[in-house]
């Protein structure tokens, strides 16, 4: 399954512990996770791509993408 997962920003906190986590268990059960993330500091990119996890800028990057997570803080 294809899945992105949509985030804001990552600085430090458990949102960005549950991404790293669902994205490591996701990835060991097979599927291909991509991540569009807003803003962020540079550790948590490179943790997520050295799990795996492909960094893109829109969902029209992803062919035939089967889910989007969004992971959200505040307003929507």
């Amino acid at each position: 399954m294809k899945i992105l997962m949509v985030i804001d920003s990552m600085f430090l906190g458990g949102l960005e512990t549950h991404v790293v986590t669902l994205s490591k268990e996701l990835l060991n059960r097979g599927h291909q996770v991509y991540l569009s993330l807003g803003r962020g500091i540079a550790l948590w990119q490179k943790v997520l791509r050295e799990l795996g996890v492909v960094l893109v800028d829109s969902p029209a990057e992803i062919p035939q993408l089967d889910l989007i997570h969004v992971h959200v803080w505040g307003e929507a």
